[in-house]
């Protein structure tokens, strides 16, 4: 006895579907494993530069001069694939909380040697406002 409301073809159209979810699932899954390594090594890179950051800051001045880096869609420092950018404002006088100026640091943390600051620049105050947040914008030339 056939079952009722269902033609043959039926059958075969949902197994196509549920394959083709399948496939859909598997793809996804497969970019997401691909990318852990990528991810973690960014990472590690934002930890370091950060670190550095902080080991800058402390030996020019302390947290009364400068402020905290300026966030943006991947939290406070701009990646690269040989220097990253960290950008942070200068208050001031010490305590205020009125901003002067905006510092870059060009920071090199790839590779195993320890990270370093390779170049300081004042830049303009005016952060660039985006839809994730304000952004540094463009940041100094590295040293050739």
């Amino acid at each position: 006895m056939a079952r009722s409301g269902q033609t043959p073809s039926a059958g075969l159209a949902g197994r196509r579907g549920n394959l083709l979810l399948a496939v859909a699932i598997i793809a996804v899954f497969t970019a997401a494993i691909i990318n852990v390594p990528t991810d973690i090594r960014a990472n590690r890179w934002v930890k370091r530069d950060l670190a550095t950051w902080q080991s800058w800051v402390d030996s020019h001045g302390g947290r009364q001069i400068w402020g905290r880096p300026f966030p943006d869609e991947f939290g406070s420092v701009e990646t690269h694939s040989r220097f990253d950018v960290v950008c942070f404002p200068r208050y001031r006088r010490p305590g205020s909380k009125i901003y002067a100026a905006k510092m870059y640091l060009l920071i090199d943390s790839h590779g195993s040697r320890p990270a370093r600051v390779v170049k300081a620049e004042y830049g303009p105050l005016r952060a660039k406002p985006t839809a994730t947040g304000e952004k540094c914008g463009k940041g100094p030339a590295p040293p050739k």
